[in-house]
């Protein structure tokens, strides 16, 4: 699906006008059906960006040739004003799934891969490479986690498959041996690992890993596999979610917080949404799920459980917790929607505050006041750090049309320095064309406004600036820096070489009307 950002010009309507400052282009994968949308792209604190995708034709990038051996990703470096650094080519059926920096501008990537995989550095780009290998040819189900320097240079590698704990017992039914889980039955898939995010923080690093079998992280720390017993007669796979802490090579892993379905639970249980983040020696964790749930920490293991009334309305809720102190369960109505809009997309901790972002169906969990006007709607929630209790529940209130035809979900999160910036798409569930997607900037004090589009399917940001891609048949990255600027009473603008936008995206001659315009890049305000 493609995704749509609109993140730019909501700075409108707060104090931090973006400025562009460069574009650029990779050309690197074809073909539409080709594209990764879902590539992640990274920023460190001196403003370098970290731009991956796919890979499957030869582009040049910094006066060299980065070409695939047949499939592949790549990762490619810029620094702050635009200049192009090195490229690395990930080749194989791979793809990235999480990239991150540290405070020495050290960068971790996460990705999928099948078959056999080859990991490289600046210098691989001419045929040096770690051979990864996954048991299975035809799907993406291993993961590696790999650190590079500044330079490119690749410091260490970790990879990761997962294996079904399948044992043999006698079926009493067909009289023979047969291979299940428990002495029962297991209808499930091949078992799967990916790692959706990676944070550094201080000398650690996180990752958080989701699997369907058991996975040999290290050789003291296995992370186990829970499984559904549906109709009292078969096993099925349950995600199971987990944020693993490593130093920062990547050794010593330990578990911080485990996410998995009860050892009995009800047949709808679930793990729907997780995410997580760092703050300093906190780790704070987030989740929407259903039915009997078990969160284990270092403050030990605990039940989770969203109640079924007996005649199909589910309970459903969000689940907070500050790793090692507490955990809260936030309950939404009952209900009997089995459609899962439940995300939680972004996640900052500032000022003694978790700031939560992304998508609801029916009530929001986190204010149950809050009604999804259509399918879902896109929500930005603060909740205190300490007590785990929501101060402000915003909700975008946005009718996307018939329920069965399309929903709300958000492509992408930014924190900026005054707002939260939530970027919302309509998706089409039956090959109609959708209305126009919105993004929103939501302060910290939790008031709201609506703002334009510009297209892309992800970002990547700091303090100071932010960087919008858009994966289409090529890679188109913008630049943009943050001016702190203030409202002007009025203006005259002199219209010879001057670029002028309104409120609508729309260039216009000169200033005829008051109202809020862009020019030159940077907000007026003409009352």
């Amino acid at each position: 699906m493609r995704k749509f950002l609109l993140l730019i010009a909501v700075a409108l309507f707060s104090t931090a006008t973006y400025a562009q400052l460069w574009n650029a282009s990779i050309s690197a994968a074809g073909a539409m059906d080709a594209v990764d949308f879902n590539s992640p792209a990274a920023m460190d604190k001196d403003g370098n960006l970290y731009v991956t995708g796919t890979l499957t034709e030869a582009f040049d990038f910094a006066g060299q040739e980065v070409a695939p051996l047949a499939l592949g990703a790549y990762i490619a470096k810029y620094d702050v004003n635009g200049k192009e650094l090195f490229a690395i080519v990930l080749h194989g059926s791979i793809s990235v799934t999480a990239i991150t920096t540290d405070a020495d501008n050290n960068f971790y990537v996460a990705g999928s891969y099948a078959g056999e995989a080859y990991i490289a550095d600046v210098e691989g780009v001419t045929g040096e490479y770690v051979t990864l290998t996954n048991s299975e040819e035809d799907s993406r189900t291993a993961a590696f986690i790999a650190k590079y320097d500044a330079q490119g240079n690749l410091l260490t590698v970790k990879s990761y498959e997962a294996v079904l704990p399948l044992e043999d017992y006698f079926d009493e039914m067909w009289g023979e041996m047969l291979s299940g889980i428990n002495g029962m039955p297991y209808y499930g898939s091949n078992p799967t690992i990916s790692i959706s995010k990676i944070v550094a923080e201080g000398s650690k690093v996180y990752a958080q890993f989701n699997y369907t079998g058991d996975v040999a992280v290290e050789t003291e720390l296995t992370l186990t596999a829970k499984y559904l017993f549906v109709w009292g007669m078969a096993y099925i796979d349950a995600l199971n979610v987990a944020v693993v802490s490593f130093d920062a090579d990547l050794a010593n892993a330990a578990n911080v917080a485990v996410l998995t379905v009860a050892d009995v639970a009800a047949d709808a249980s679930g793990v729907d949404a997780f995410n997580f983040e760092v703050d300093g020696e906190n780790v704070y964790v987030a989740a929407f799920g259903v039915g009997n749930l078990v969160l284990t920490t270092s403050a030990g293991t605990e039940a989770i459980d969203f109640a079924f009334d007996g005649e199909g309305a589910a309970e459903k809720g969000a689940i907070l917790a500050k790793v090692g102190s507490k955990a809260v369960k936030f309950s939404n109505i009952p209900n009997s929607s089995y459609a899962n809009f439940d995300a939680i997309n972004g996640i900052e901790v500032r000022d003694g505050k978790i700031y939560l972002a992304g998508t609801f169906g029916v009530t929001c969990a986190f204010d149950n006041s809050k009604v999804a006007t259509g399918a879902s709607d896109v929500f930005v929630a603060s909740i205190d750090a300490n007590e785990l209790t929501a101060d402000w529940v915003y909700t975008n209130a946005n009718d996307e049309g018939e329920t069965n035809k399309f929903y709300e979900e958000v492509t992408a999160v930014a924190f900026g320095k005054e707002h939260v910036y939530v970027v919302d798409a309509i998706t089409d569930m039956n090959n109609e064309v959708a209305p126009a997607a919105k993004n929103y900037a939501v302060s910290y004090q939790g008031v709201a406004n609506e703002g334009i589009a510009i297209p892309a399917t992800t970002v990547a940001y700091n303090e100071n600036n932010v960087a919008v891609i858009n994966y289409t048949d090529a890679t188109y990255i913008t630049m943009f820096g943050a001016e702190v600027t203030n409202s002007i009473e009025s203006v005259a603008v002199e219209t010879e070489n001057t670029v002028i936008y309104d409120l609508t995206g729309r260039r216009v001659e000169n200033i005829a009307n008051a109202g809020i315009y862009i020019v030159n890049g940077k907000k007026v305000v003409v009352k």
